[in-house]
């Protein structure tokens, strides 16, 4: 594993614990890539947070919010759900074009589920592809996020009306 350890870190801009460490050789779409012996490409930050914690992790989330940073100090594991939620709340996550396109229509959708109709149904009335529906039936992708306004909106109305 020394070996490991010696070929990453050559490729590391080390600075002070509490910055961050610039990854300095292959990457993609931000994020470091470094080849193991066995020739498996993985991400760098993974193999930092392995020489820290000697244990590889499934998920990892950046505190600092830099893809190209390896220290392991800014590393949290965590799951694909606490990643998600991590990429909402900071506004780094993707919104799908189709499915941005449809958000004015989840407020719709979400009334006429809860009167019981069906997603095709309710596709073909909106003139929605009926995976946008099926997504905010179940509360995925792009979607939660509206949740979350339409859940602050009510509350600062409730607020305001009983005031």
């Amino acid at each position: 594993m020394d070996d490991i350890s010696e070929r990453f870190w050559c490729k590391v801009a080390i600075a002070a614990e509490d910055e961050c460490w610039h990854w300095k050789a292959a990457a993609s779409q931000g994020y470091g890539r470094f080849g193991l012996p066995s020739r498996r490409i993985v991400p760098a930050h993974h193999v930092s947070f392995y020489l820290r914690h000697r244990r590889w992790p499934k998920y990892l989330l950046h505190t600092c919010d830099t893809p190209s940073c390896v220290n392991p100090s800014h590393l949290n594991e965590g799951d694909q759900a606490s990643n998600n939620k991590d990429m909402v709340r900071k506004g780094r996550r993707r919104i799908g074009s189709l499915q941005h396109k449809y958000a004015h229509a989840v407020p719709r959708i979400r009334d006429l589920l809860k009167h019981g109709c069906r997603v095709m149904e309710i596709a073909r009335w909106l003139d929605v592809p009926h995976p946008v529906v099926s997504n905010v039936k179940n509360g995925i992708h792009a979607f939660k996020f509206l949740e979350t306004a339409e859940d602050q909106y009510r509350g600062n109305a409730h607020a305001a009306q009983a005031a």
